[in-house]
């Protein structure tokens, strides 16, 4: 399709491609899926002609701004919850009417004339969403989100370290952070513990796409503050909290080598037999 539309309009197959969500393969997930759901990325929820979920969101400061409105495709993540040039936190629905946004819409009833509505036009309720109520971000949140964006752009973390790898990283720590498991139930006590976090309960839907924009931003700033000063802020949340390397590495079929390093260097509780050896190993130093 994209080389098809490369050459029906003569723009670059790179240009183009830039514009698509397969653009973040290798940056903030290994491999793109397209047919079933992909990480990080917001579920449209399609049916029929329409959207049933809040999959885009929108910036309406940057909406006002626009000569001509257009949605970003860093609108589409799960990892985007401000707008760092705008200061502000991201809408996920029409604020009128709570319904999602879906600008292609907007021409419902015009079946013989073409609609005057932007795609800033709401098609259900008639809102223009540029209107929408700007929400101040909460202390930390442009930090962490042009931290987030910075990582994206340059595809690496702390030099070394592919992006993709922390956000493998990232997505282990929120699964944490929403699980009920009685597991990780002292680790999400000992962080909502820390008054600076200012966070008084944590979300705990199954998937973390399905969050809204608050909830989103929540849960992020919190993983991203546990991988800050890695390994040391993890080992000793882990540690206080009595998470071994066996529950830390539970249910992940992508994790990167260093957070399984860490986990099995600092988090290891030694198996009744490694004990006993252990115990044998320090006998025969004795004598």
């Amino acid at each position: 399709m994209i080389q098809r539309l490369s050459l029906l309009t003569e723009i670059p197959y790179e240009t183009i491609y830039e514009l698509t969500l397969r653009s973040y393969e290798k940056t903030i997930f290994e491999q793109s899926n397209t047919t079933n759901k992909q990480k990080w990325v917001l579920p449209l929820g399609i049916y029929h002609r329409t959207w049933t979920n809040n999959g885009l969101q929108f910036c309406p400061v940057c909406l006002s701004k626009d000569e001509e409105p257009y949605f970003r495709k860093s609108w589409r993540l799960g990892l985007s919850v401000a707008c760092t040039k705008c200061n502000t936190l991201l809408h996920d629905c029409c604020p009128n009417c709570n319904s999602p946004v879906t600008f292609f819409r907007s021409d419902v009833g015009f079946k013989y004339t073409v609609s005057a509505n932007t795609i800033a036009t709401c098609w259900q309720c008639g809102f223009d969403i540029r209107n929408s109520f700007r929400y101040p971000t909460v202390i930390g949140t442009i930090g962490y989100q042009t931290k987030i964006n910075t990582i994206i752009k340059t595809k690496h973390w702390q030099d070394r370290c592919p992006s993709n790898e922390y956000f493998d990283a990232l997505y282990q720590i929120l699964k944490f952070l929403r699980s009920t498991s009685p597991w990780y139930r002292h680790f999400v006590e000992l962080i909502m513990s820390y008054e600076n976090l200012r966070i008084r309960s944590l979300p705990t839907k199954h998937e973390f796409e399905k969050f809204n924009t608050i909830e989103r931003e929540i849960s992020l700033r919190i993983a991203c503050w546990i991988l800050e000063e890695w390994p040391h802020r993890f080992i000793n949340l882990c540690k206080e909290s009595k998470l071994t390397t066996s529950i830390v590495l539970k249910d992940t079929q992508s994790l990167p080598p260093w957070f399984i390093t860490v986990a099995n260097d600092h988090l290891h509780l030694p198996s009744a037999s490694e004990k006993s050896i252990m115990r044998m190993q320090a006998k025969k130093q004795k004598h």
